[in-house]
């Protein structure tokens, strides 16, 4: 990347020595303690399903000729795809067996075609010469929805529990979406107790029982994820109150400190909260940095750098289900930075953006895991920003009012049908990008190095406008016996690439490339930890690769 021109030659030639520190890897200090949102879809189904009805003693040798079937009740499913559960049987030599096999063909398929709770029966009847059967449908729906326990007089869970009760006939996608988001509110748990209506025989009465979960989580972990300048040790504190200033919210905080601390102090503090009645999240928030670096090169000029941000974001479920979610979200985000040394303030930005996104999670049938996000992020001019042509902008060609699109795309595969039904072993492989027409400020720009993609590195040991990132990863489960609740052994390969557009000439991509292996293990629930080697491969941006192994940890306790 190109800073931007210094008059203190001197000072202009220490930043240059270590422009990783002195732009980089404070600017994206956000990206890095940011918590990645959670992997909503899961392997398996929400909703149980209607057992097939056996037909009554020697049923199957009770014959008579089919000639037609009259089906009654049939509005969700179109005829033809009921047609299939019996076409085959008109004009044969059928059993009562047989019948009762037709009425559960039609249940399954109402539940294949998203109608857990509606059913097919074979009312008594008297089949003439005339071979004409009477299936009657009963396309299920719910009776009442009851709420109890600590959700019991909550707006939102009252309205989820409406939304239930008014489709008919009841459909998988409604049930799950509520049941679901009821789940998701902080604070609480909601399960479900389906059963038979005692008022109307063709509906389902539906029990939505739900408990407090703990109002206060703490964690408190301890790695050496950071550098030389920053760190390598990091303290982190991280909590989340549930309900703290009104229901259905929650407040979270992180802190974290380098050793020595004047080398890094890092805050961020969120308060979220659910609107309306379909699961509508607002958040809003503040990070604060400030870094020191404590290496003799930058202690010598006095470096210091300060950043703020704040935000106000929106996410709403457009699909949630157990086994595939997708949630869009929109921020508002401002951020200003600043960079002092001995000789005054050398780089100052101010930048506002708004993001448009999209996370993406789906749970297949083999058990694999799909998670994918895009998000375009615009940059604004006004409320505060930078000009394009700030003399204090972090790169001289770097754009306030920028355009850039980012993603993240990653599949978790177990390996059981390769290996064996009980083989412990999981394929995983992830891939994120960034691409854009202009020049970047620091902040704005992708970078490898420490996190999922250069393991072998330093956090941004490489950055640039444009980015693609490649990781494999093969992991075992082993059993540890006693000593261990879990024990996870892997190994890995990543690959980064970037590209600056200085000038709207693009330069040559710069790379790096790493490979190791790690263990993440838990002593209890709540204790648990991590140990990983990764060795540097390939730097293209330096003729002398340091193939010293990084070797990394991490221990987190849950309190």
């Amino acid at each position: 990347m190109r800073f931007r021109d210094l008059s203190l030659v001197g000072l202009t030639a220490s930043l240059f020595a270590l422009p990783s520190f002195a732009q980089d890897e404070f600017e994206q200090l956000d990206d890095r303690f940011e918590e990645e949102r959670p992997v909503l879809s899961a392997p398996g189904t929400v909703l149980p399903r209607f057992d097939p009805v056996s037909p009554p003693p020697a049923a199957a040798s009770i014959t008579f000729r089919l000639n037609r079937v009259v089906v009654e009740g049939r509005t969700a499913v179109s005829e033809d795809v009921i047609d299939d559960a019996y076409a085959s049987l008109v004009g044969t030599e059928v059993s009562v067996a047989q019948i009762f096999g037709i009425a559960n063909e039609i249940t399954r398929i109402y539940g294949d075609e998203g109608y857990p709770l509606s059913r097919a029966v074979i009312p008594a009847q008297e089949i003439d010469d005339r071979g004409i059967l009477q299936v009657v449908i009963v396309e299920g729906f719910a009776d009442s929805v009851v709420v109890s326990g600590p959700a019991e007089g909550n707006p939102v869970i009252a309205a989820y529990a409406d939304a239930i009760a008014a489709e008919r006939p009841l459909t998988t996608a409604t049930l799950e979406r509520y049941l679901l988001l009821g789940d998701d509110l902080p604070g609480i748990e909601v399960s479900s107790v389906l059963q038979r209506s005692e008022t109307t025989p063709s509906a389902t009465d539906i029990l939505l029982t739900s408990r407090a979960t703990d109002s206060t989580d703490f964690s408190l972990s301890l790695d050496n994820f950071g550098t030389e300048a920053v760190g390598p040790y990091q303290l982190t504190f991280s909590s989340t109150v549930q309900n703290l200033l009104h229901r259905n919210s929650a407040t979270s905080l992180q802190l974290v400190l380098a050793h020595p601390s004047e080398e890094l102090a890092y805050g961020s503090i969120e308060h979220s909260f659910v609107v309306g009645t379909e699961g509508t999240e607002i958040s809003l928030g503040g990070r604060f940095s400030t870094s020191e670096p404590g290496i003799d090169a930058l202690t010598a000029i006095d470096l210091s750098s300060e950043a703020r941000t704040w935000f106000l974001g929106v996410d709403h479920p457009f699909i949630r289900s157990r086994n595939r979610n997708l949630i869009g979200y929109a921020t508002f985000e401002g951020r200003d930075s600043e960079t002092d040394s001995i000789g005054g303030l050398l780089t100052q930005d101010s930048i506002r953006s708004l993001r448009f996104g999209f996370n993406y999670d789906t749970a297949l049938e083999s058990g694999a895991i799909l998670v994918a996000m895009v998000e375009a992020s615009l940059g604004i001019s006004g409320l505060g920003a930078n000009g394009n042509s700030d003399p204090l902008n972090s790169r001289a060609d770097g754009r306030v009012d920028y355009r850039k699109l980012t993603f993240d795309l990653s599949y978790r595969h177990p390996l059981n049908g390769l290996l064996g039904d009980d083989a412990p072993w999981t394929f995983a492989v992830a891939t994120t990008g960034q691409l854009t027409g202009q020049p970047l400020l620091a902040s704005e720009e992708c970078s490898f190095g420490g996190g999922q993609f250069g393991r072998g590195f330093d956090p941004s040991t490489i950055s640039g406008d444009q980015c693609l990132g490649l990781d494999l990863e093969l992991s075992r489960s082993v059993d540890a016996g006693a000593a261990l609740d879990s024990l996870q052994v892997y190994g890995f390969a990543d690959y980064g690439a970037v590209r600056n557009l200085d000038s709207g000439a693009p330069s040559g991509w710069a790379n790096v490339a790493s490979a190791g292996f790690g263990a993440d293990f838990g002593f209890s629930d709540a204790l648990s930890g991590s140990l990983e080697v990764g060795v540097p491969l390939r730097n293209s941006t330096t003729l002398d690769l340091d193939r010293t192994p990084r070797a990394t940890f991490s221990v987190s306790w849950d309190f």
